[in-house]
C-alpha cells in the first residue's frame, strides 16, 4: 500500500492487521517515517499495527527523521564490545581490559546508512543488514529488467505506456486521475487556424475545468457559454 500516509486506508486498520493473517491475507503499508504513522493513528494504535508486522524492512529515512533513526536503533538492540585502556604513572605502565555495551547501530549510524543498503526485521531472527535488490542491477535470469528495456526500445510504440496520468487542480490543490481514452483524441495541434473555424482562447486553468464529457455543444452554444463565463468573472 504505497502512499499509506496520504492515500486511502482500510477502516480500523489496527484491527485488520491482527486478523487478516489467519485468512491468508497480507497488507504491506509503506511509510517514509515513524512520524507519519503516528499522525495517522493516535495513542497506542500505531504500536498495535507495528506489533502485527511479522516482517519490517527499513530502506532509509530523511536526514531530519530523528525519531525514525532512534526507533530503528532501539529495534536493533545492543551488543557487547571489548574496550582497552592504558595508563602510566611514572615508570609504571598499566593496561585495563573491560567489556561494555553499546547500540548495534547508533541513531547517527542509521542516518548515515548507504542508500543501497537496508535492514530487515523478521520474527525469531536477528536483524539482517543487506544490500537492496535493485532490479536494474540483478542478473537477468532472476529479474529480466534489462531484457524488458531492450524490448521496449525495439517495439513500434516505444514500449508500454501507462494509460493513467495525473493532473493537479491549481485552484484547489487536488490531484485528479485521468485515464487515457483508447479512441484517438478529436483535438489536434495546428500551425494556423483553419479558415471559417471558430477561435476560442483558453488559458491552462480554464481548459482544465472545461467539461468535454457528454453531448458536445455546437459552435454557437460554445460561444454563448464562453461569453457567460467571461461575464461571471
Amino acid at each position: 500500500m504505497d502512499e499509506f500516509y496520504a492515500g486511502a486506508r482500510p477502516h480500523d486498520t489496527e484491527k485488520l492487521m491482527g486478523v487478516i493473517r489467519s485468512r491468508n491475507i497480507s497488507m504491506i503499508p509503506i511509510l517514509q517515517s515513524v512520524a507519519q504513522i503516528k499522525v495517522c493513528f493516535n495513542a497506542e494504535k500505531w504500536e498495535v499495527i507495528m506489533d502485527n508486522c511479522p516482517t519490517m524492512i527499513f530502506l532509509g529515512a530523511g536526514a531530519g527523521a530523528l525519531e525514525t533513526h532512534r526507533y530503528i536503533s532501539e529495534l536493533l538492540g545492543k551488543m557487547t564490545i571489548d574496550t582497552a585502556s592504558d595508563g602510566r604513572n611514572g615508570n609504571q605502565m598499566s593496561a585495563n581490559f573491560n567489556r561494555t555495551g553499546r547500540e548495534l547501530m547508533t541513531p547517527q549510524e542509521v542516518k548515515r546508512m548507504n542508500r543501497k543498503h537496508c535492514i530487515i526485521f523478521m520474527e525469531e531472527e536477528n536483524p539482517i543488514y543487506d544490500r537492496k535488490a535493485l532490479p536494474w542491477e540483478m542478473p537477468d535470469k532472476i529479474v529480466p529488467f534489462k531484457t524488458a528495456m531492450k524490448m521496449n526500445k525495439k517495439s513500434r510504440d516505444k514500449g508500454y505506456i501507462h494509460p493513467v496520468s495525473v493532473a493537479i487542480d491549481r485552484r484547489t490543490g487536488e490531484y485528479h486521475t485521468i485515464k487515457e481514452r483508447e479512441a484517438p483524441s478529436p483535438m489536434r495541434v495546428v500551425d494556423e487556424i483553419p479558415e471559417g473555424a471558430l477561435a476560442i482562447k483558453y488559458d491552462e486553468d480554464e481548459f482544465l475545468h472545461a467539461n468535454f464529457e457528454g453531448e458536445r455543444p455546437d459552435a454557437k452554444q460554445v460561444l454563448v457559454m464562453y461569453r457567460e463565463f467571461m461575464r461571471e468573472r
